[in-house]
């Protein structure tokens, strides 16, 4: 009869503390969405959901079915040791092409955007629309990836390409910027007029590049922002 009572003691707070999650969000972050469910299951979850994303556009950052994020119960950031309830509701959402009748037709033309280089400073946004060149919206994924990787960016809009490599010329200069101020070893208030002027260029170029439509981007053109944004943010967590 004690024996009885101490289990059912036992049980009881398995409920209430919940299960461990045994993997860390990170460690989940990358893996094949199949194999993360495998693994989660394992580990006692009931309710997962697979979400893929649609997000993909060449494959050549991420792979198809690539893990992306796991929320579990609405947390995106756990711990191995982290406990949660079996009946949790766990989303895996993963990297995917997007529905082939879900797709939206690349429409219009890139604005081309005059930038200074030597100043990168976000180009104007008041171009005018006989500036306008043509899109390469009939080139395969495949070509585009393959052109890529060979160091070929020729199917990349000019002043779109111009735009997003003057972009990632600023936050280079930036990040030099910042691990001087940080470092310690240079008089900051000296640094302070400077480190103003390039706080206002970086909301600046924010903005602009926030402000691109994705959907009116070439296939190419949605390929290379891209790869430059994922660059510039891996830069920046370096930085930090």
């Amino acid at each position: 009869m004690q024996k009885k009572v101490v289990n059912d003691l036992k049980n009881e707070e398995t409920k209430a503390s919940g299960i461990e999650i045994g993997y860390s969000s990170s460690e989940l972050k990358g893996k094949n969405y199949n194999d993360v469910e495998t693994l989660l299951t394992k580990s006692g979850f009931t309710n997962i959901t697979l979400e893929p994303m649609g997000d993909m556009k060449v494959g050549i950052l991420v792979k198809e079915g690539d893990v992306d994020e796991v929320s579990i119960g609405g947390n995106t950031f756990f711990w191995k040791s982290t406990r949660a309830n079996a009946n949790e509701t766990v989303i895996i959402r993963y990297h995917s092409y997007p529905h082939k009748d879900a797709g939206t037709s690349p429409d219009g033309g890139e604005e081309e955007n005059s930038v200074d280089p030597s100043e990168n400073t976000p180009a104007s946004q008041d171009a005018s629309p006989d500036t306008k060149e043509p899109m390469n919206s009939d080139v395969s994924y495949e070509e585009i990836k393959k052109a890529f990787e060979n160091g070929d960016f020729s199917l990349v809009t000019p002043s779109f390409k111009e735009q997003m490599d003057n972009y990632e010329a600023f936050y280079d200069s930036y990040i030099e910027f910042m691990q001087k101020y940080l470092s310690g070893q240079y008089d900051v208030m000296s640094m302070m007029g400077d480190y103003m002027t390039m706080m206002e260029k970086k909301e600046q170029w924010d903005d602009e590049i926030d402000n691109i439509d994705e959907n009116k981007l070439t296939p190419a053109d949605d390929a290379y922002y891209l790869l430059v944004t994922l660059r510039v943010e891996e830069k920046l967590l370096k930085l930090y």
